[in-house]
Parts: C-alpha cells; structure tokens; sequence
C-alpha cells in the first residue's frame, strides 16, 4: 500500500478527505438554516458531532511516533567528543537528565544518578554543556521538548 510521508496509507487517507467533505457540507447548512434564522434539525448536530468526533479519532491514532534513532546517534557521537573522564582507580557511572528544546538548545541538565565521584559527575555535565546545542528535535516530534536520560560509562581498565 501506498503512504505518504505521515504514514497514513491512501485507502485511509481518502476516507479522510470525504469526511471532512461531509462535514464540510453539514457546516454549510449549519450556517444556511442559522443564516436564515431557522434553528438545525436535530438529525443535522447529531451528524455534525459524530462527523467531528470520527474526523478527531481518525487523524489523531494515525500520526507516527517520532523516530528518535539518528538523533540519540548523534547525541552518543557528540557527546563523546566531549566526554573528558577524570582518571580514577574505579569504574564509575554518571547519568544525566537533559531537557532539550525542540530547535536543539539545552533547557537544562541535572545529575539523575550520581557516580559519588564529584569531578566525574562534573565532567559529565561539562559534557553536556560543551556538546550543546543539539541537533534540532525530528520534524514529526509535536512537543516543545523533551527529556533524556544519558549514562556517562567510565571504565578504569580500558582507561589506563
């Protein structure tokens, strides 16, 4: 089957497009007989409201989740690049919660879970500062922003 670039197929899509040729219609006569001053039958908001409440049930189940996979892909690349570890003797795991903004820009940044080690936990923030801005949200994300968590791995064997 055919889809487009939000993934409703076409079948779908033109059903779609009559209903809301429909409801489009039952508007005009909404407007006509209130136009006129003559109050809709009841049979007219009864298919008004279920027109609207399919339309709204229809496109609201068919918009694809966002696909995060490249973004976090390059997240882990540039962040790496950034990732400057004080040696210790020990492994030690920082993460880090970031609030990112749909255009990329870091909102802020909190230790989630702490290594016990200050200067590691610093430098992960230090991390995450120095890596952002990020590359923007993908397109299909609707929200303003959004949080991840990020795990910063120090591994004192492979360190040396």
């Amino acid at each position: 089957m055919e889809q487009n670039s939000n993934g409703i197929n076409s079948k779908k899509l033109a059903i779609i497009r009559v209903l809301v040729a429909i409801f489009i219609i039952v508007e005009i006569v909404v407007l006509v007989l209130a136009f006129l001053r003559i109050p809709p039958p009841k049979t007219y908001q009864k298919i008004q409201q279920n027109f609207s409440h399919l339309i709204r049930k229809t496109v609201k189940h068919k918009v694809p989740a966002a696909n995060f996979d490249v973004f976090m892909q390059n997240l882990q690349s540039d962040m790496r690049l950034n990732w400057n570890p004080p040696k210790i003797g020990t492994n030690a795991r920082v993460v880090v919660l970031m609030k990112i903004q749909k255009d990329g820009n870091l909102e802020s940044v909190k230790i989630l879970k702490s290594s016990g080690n200050s200067e590691m936990d610093n430098a992960a923030l230090n991390a995450v500062k120095s890596t952002a801005p990020f590359q923007p949200l993908p397109l299909s994300f609707t929200g303003e922003t959004v949080d991840v968590n990020f795990s910063f791995n120090y591994n004192a064997k492979n360190a040396e």
